[in-house]
């Protein structure tokens, strides 16, 4: 197993932000059974929504190390990242 001074920064980052929508998920999952609130399911769709910008940028990056971001799959990487990049702020 690596160490975490190992990793790139990306993969730190990557690696932090994952913990941290784990620990979220827990959180809620506690309460909503602690209190059978469920109807608040909504925020495990918001965390899913937020991650996907990364993951659109992350493919992008990788895209453009060998082909242009003129090419249609880049274009339309980019389009979707702009799509879904208001969910990632909150």
């Amino acid at each position: 197993m690596k160490r975490w001074n190992e990793y790139s920064p990306g993969a730190q980052l990557v690696l932090s932000l994952g913990a941290a929508s784990v620990v979220s998920v827990c959180f809620w999952l506690v309460g909503a059974v602690a209190e059978n609130r469920y109807h608040e399911g909504y925020l495990i769709w918001n965390l899913f929504l937020a991650w996907l910008p990364l993951l659109f940028a992350t493919l992008l990056a990788r895209l453009l190390r060998t082909k242009a971001w003129s090419s249609w799959l880049g274009l339309g990487l980019t389009f979707l990242w702009l799509v879904f990049l208001p969910n990632s702020f909150y």
